[in-house]
């Protein structure tokens, strides 16, 4: 079973294993296809971002471009703030 995925900085996922199951994170780097590591701001801020395998991910569509464009000059209040848009907008329906 091959469950190997193209991840993308900027992209939106949820946590479906481990502590922070049910959280929606972000994809700050991509280490394989079947390693990325994600941060929310809160709990997992961008300094010290979660390493995650892909199997343990739900992948949203979504790409926050204006992350994946210019990720260093984001902060930990600027991640809460497109994540929490981003699930008021999309997730909650």
């Amino acid at each position: 079973m091959d469950l190997n995925f193209d991840f993308k900085v900027g992209q939106v996922v949820k946590s479906l294993k481990g502590r922070d199951k049910g959280e929606v994170m972000i994809v700050v780097e991509v280490i394989s296809s079947s390693l990325v590591k994600v941060a929310n701001g809160s709990n997992r801020p961008l300094s010290k971002p979660k390493l995650k395998k892909s199997k343990h991910l739900q992948i949203y569509n979504d790409v926050l471009k204006d992350f994946s464009l210019n990720p260093l000059s984001f902060n930990d209040s600027n991640v809460r703030k497109l994540l929490k848009s981003y699930i008021q907008d999309n997730v909650e329906k």
